[in-house]
């Protein structure tokens, strides 16, 4: 008795309590999160109105990294697992002149930001044209 096909009977016990440890342990990493989280909406300076496929471009300033999102046709963007730090917040779209934002990030914090754009004019469009 004791005995079943392949081994002995004791060691199962020892298995079972490995995986609940390691299962445990998972589940605390897991909730250790210290990333955090950049939303927002982009706006036309003008009108209010939200600006759809704005090209967002978080740059980590320490070392460079960067993360591209594009705004939804309401304007509204969203980087979700941010690493704490400083950032350079880029805002591009055609028509539009570029807006850049600095912000620093703690871990677990959400970050909104509301960037209005300013519409190129005529001349500015000629410039950019190379005309």
């Amino acid at each position: 008795m004791g005995q079943f096909e392949g081994g002995d009977m004791s060691k199962i016990p020892r298995v079972i309590l490995f995986v609940v440890i390691f299962a445990l342990m998972a589940m605390f990493l897991v909730s250790q999160n210290t990333n955090a989280s950049i939303i927002g909406k982009v706006s036309d300076e003008e009108t209010g109105d939200g600006i759809k496929d704005v090209v967002i471009t978080a740059t980590e300033m320490k070392t460079n990294g960067q993360m591209i999102r594009t705004s939804n046709k309401k304007g509204k963007f969203r980087f979700v697992t941010v690493p704490p730090g400083g950032y350079r917040i880029t805002f591009e779209h055609e028509g539009y002149e570029t807006k850049t934002m600095i912000c620093a990030i703690s871990a677990e914090q959400t970050v909104s930001l509301k960037p209005e754009l300013k519409k190129k004019t005529a001349e500015e469009e000629i410039k950019q044209s190379g005309l």
